[in-house]
């Protein structure tokens, strides 16, 4: 009987280190385990769908901000650009068209102080001259737009001539042809005092 209580107290004793041997190694484990979780380095964090979403939303709204500045600036560029050719062209045209009461003063001037009666009636050195004013006498010159009976349309000027012994008025009158240009069609001129003796300078009628 002795025997088998001394053999039951050696199992007991066997299986008591057994168990604490047991404990002891996992134990070891999870310390192990732990300090391996704990040198492990963070891992970021993806970003969220929302937060993607948000930064593509703000970009695409600054890229249309900057596309309508872009678009509002070539619109001034190009109005002021169109400004800027409408006068030219209006300018242009009245400064090359040879069709303005100056272009014809011009002309008819040259024409009288060339003209050898004009130079004898007159008499030489010959100035021309359109409106007088106060101050100086100018180059604008009397001139009246018309229209004739067929439809075409003329231009009549008026402007004076003084030479040394006297003075004249000068009459041009120019008419549109058959391609809408104003051509010359008589230069007469005509002396201001009592004999009112008169030259033509130039007959296309």
């Amino acid at each position: 009987m002795s025997l088998i209580l001394q053999r039951y107290a050696r199992v007991g004793n066997c299986l008591k280190c057994h168990l604490t041997f047991s404990r002891q190694i996992e134990v070891r484990r999870f310390l192990s385990c732990s300090r391996l979780l704990q040198n492990q380095p963070n891992k970021e964090v993806a970003p969220s769908a929302e937060k993607v979403d948000g930064q593509l939303q703000t970009s695409f709204a600054k890229k249309a901000k900057e596309n309508v500045k872009t678009a509002s600036y070539t619109v001034v560029v190009l109005a002021g650009l169109g400004i800027v050719g409408t006068v030219l062209f209006v300018v242009g045209k009245e400064l090359f068209a040879g069709d303005t009461p100056q272009d014809f003063f011009q002309y008819g001037s040259d024409k009288c102080m060339n003209h050898e009666k004009v130079q004898d009636l007159l008499g030489e050195p010959i100035k021309s001259y359109g409106v007088s004013t106060r101050r100086h006498k100018s180059k604008q010159v009397k001139h009246m737009y018309y229209t004739d009976e067929s439809g075409k349309k003329g231009l009549r000027i008026q402007f004076d001539l003084i030479g040394l012994r006297r003075q004249a008025v000068v009459e041009l009158d120019a008419r549109e042809d058959d391609s809408g240009k104003l051509q010359t069609r008589y230069i007469i001129v005509t002396t201001t005092d009592m004999n009112r003796k008169s030259v033509i300078v130039e007959d296309n009628r």
